[in-house]
């Protein structure tokens, strides 16, 4: 049984076994699939599948963020950092085969999914460490831009790296951006 209690633009939805915290940002107004039931069933019960392909069992609340562009939810496992599940919508589904294929040709820059359904856009990642806006959170004043020389660099190096991949990109269905003919 799921009873939402609504404040503002979030909401906390709690069942018997797990507490939800639903963040919607400034986007209150913003249709996600998050909303649809049978959505929300298929979606975490193929969670609940790709957690037990690696040993893990979801073990506490769940930090939902609903976005114009995509559903993330931060999954709380037992006995290991949080997991994040992510769907995006029809237009964006080549993101999670993108993520996929970047793990194999980039590993050392991606973290490898934990599982993917990429015809859904569906992602299951392990955690990543803090998100930016949780580093930056409580900081005094702009961030030193600084802050950014590393992440870039590696971010370069990957891209470097990447032009070797332009032939198995297209096979994906990834096509340079061009001029319009």
């Amino acid at each position: 049984m799921t009873t939402p209690d609504v404040t503002g633009a979030d909401a906390t939805l709690t069942d018997t076994t797990t507490a939800t915290t639903v963040d919607r940002g400034r986007f209150r107004d913003a249709v996600t699939p998050w909303e649809e039931p049978v959505w929300r069933t298929e979606a975490l019960a193929w969670v609940t599948e790709g957690l037990a392909a690696h040993g893990l069992v979801e073990s506490g609340p769940r930090a939902v963020r609903l976005r114009p562009w995509s559903v993330l939810v931060r999954l709380t496992v037992a006995g290991s950092a949080p997991v994040w599940f992510k769907a995006v919508p029809p237009a964006a589904a080549f993101e999670a085969g993108l993520t996929e294929a970047l793990a194999r040709w980039v590993p050392a820059q991606v973290l490898a999914p934990l599982a993917v359904d990429a015809a859904r856009g569906w992602t299951l990642t392990p955690n990543g460490g803090p998100v930016l806006s949780e580093v930056l959170d409580g900081r005094p004043g702009d961030p030193d831009h600084g802050y950014w020389e590393e992440p870039l660099r590696q971010y370069a190096a990957m891209q470097r790296e990447l032009t070797r991949t332009r032939r198995r990109s297209r096979r994906w269905g990834f096509r340079r951006p061009g001029p319009a003919t």
